[in-house]
């Protein structure tokens, strides 16, 4: 028997948010590179962006991910997260190899985000619907 929370609306929608979150996530890194580079991020600042960049783009993914699933919310807003996680640990391995970078920092404001965003899209009320006379 097939669960209906395993269904394929529900994992097309976690991908889709997730593409969201790493395109967020490749953009914003992008801009504070050029800030850092331009000297307007001081080199101290950088595990402060860093952590500020994962927040925005999983939070911009999870959000999404919360607001499009049916029904289960913060599922698909830890899924989007988790799903992140690992891509950013995949490619610090893939390019950097094991050179004991700390995640730790990185994995707690994608999963803080994850959860504001479920939160946030799960004690939203809806919207009241007009009915016919």
């Amino acid at each position: 028997m097939k669960s209906k929370f395993w269904n394929g609306a529900f994992l097309r929608t976690v991908m889709q948010c997730l593409a969201i979150a790493c395109a967020a996530l490749l953009a914003l890194s992008a801009l504070c590179t050029g800030l850092v580079l331009g000297g307007v991020i001081d080199q101290k600042q950088i595990p402060a962006a860093a952590c500020f960049v994962s927040f925005a783009a999983v939070f911009l993914g999870s959000f999404l991910a919360a607001k499009h699933a049916a029904g289960k919310k913060l599922p698909a807003s830890l899924a989007v997260a988790g799903c992140c996680i690992a891509v950013c640990f995949l490619a610090r391995l893939m390019f950097f190899g094991n050179t004991g970078m700390q995640l730790l920092p990185g994995m707690i404001c994608m999963f803080a985000a994850a959860l504001f965003a479920g939160i946030l899209n799960g004690t939203r009320k809806k919207g009241s619907r007009r009915r016919r006379h």
